[in-house]
């Protein structure tokens, strides 16, 4: 696993895009599927343990965990976006967890740990009413950035596509394409 973090920087042959590629420390090496980049410059990432990994200068700054050493997701994390002031991360497990855009910028790691814990703010399981084992294992998603339709779509592994209502949480399966 590995991250490599991209700028451009000014050369004396004109500009031109360098790589550095992020150092894990004390954490376990992670494939890393999604990312958001904070105000300040810094980077969440969701990583294939299930944790959320705050990067600050291409090293990891601390890796967050739930309370009681629990994982953010189980499995995969495989988006990350800035909703209003908070975080969503939506997982392999179905789940949208909302966090505290000021607890992950401001989480430091914890009695010589290289991790922290955080308890997210709201979390919400996309699944079909009524259906049996109708979980959305999320795979990717559309959002609706600017605001302007009120919903977010999901696919999931097994090809299925959801809409979400953002402002209730409400989700619909509204097609199989497997």
């Amino acid at each position: 696993g590995h991250i490599r973090f991209w700028k451009m920087a000014d050369t004396f042959t004109g500009l031109k895009l360098q790589g550095e590629i992020g150092k894990f420390g004390a954490i376990e090496l992670s494939d890393i599927s999604c990312f958001v980049e904070l105000k300040d410059g810094k980077v969440v990432t969701g990583s294939e343990g299930g944790n959320l990994l705050l990067w600050d200068g291409g090293l990891v700054k601390v890796e967050i965990k739930r309370q009681g050493g629990g994982t953010c997701h189980d499995g995969m994390i495989e988006m990350l976006w800035q909703h209003g002031e908070q975080i969503v991360s939506a997982g392999i497990d179905g789940f949208l967890r909302f966090w505290d855009y000021s607890s992950l910028d401001n989480a430091e790691p914890e009695d010589d740990e290289p991790h922290c814990h955080v308890e997210p703010v709201k979390e919400y399981k996309i699944v079909q009413e009524g259906a049996e084992g109708g979980i959305a294992k999320v795979k990717t998603m559309h959002l609706d950035t600017a605001g302007r339709y009120k919903e977010w779509l999901v696919q999931d592994d097994a090809g299925g596509l959801w809409r979400i209502n953002s402002a209730d949480l409400s989700s619909i399966k509204v097609m199989d394409f497997h």
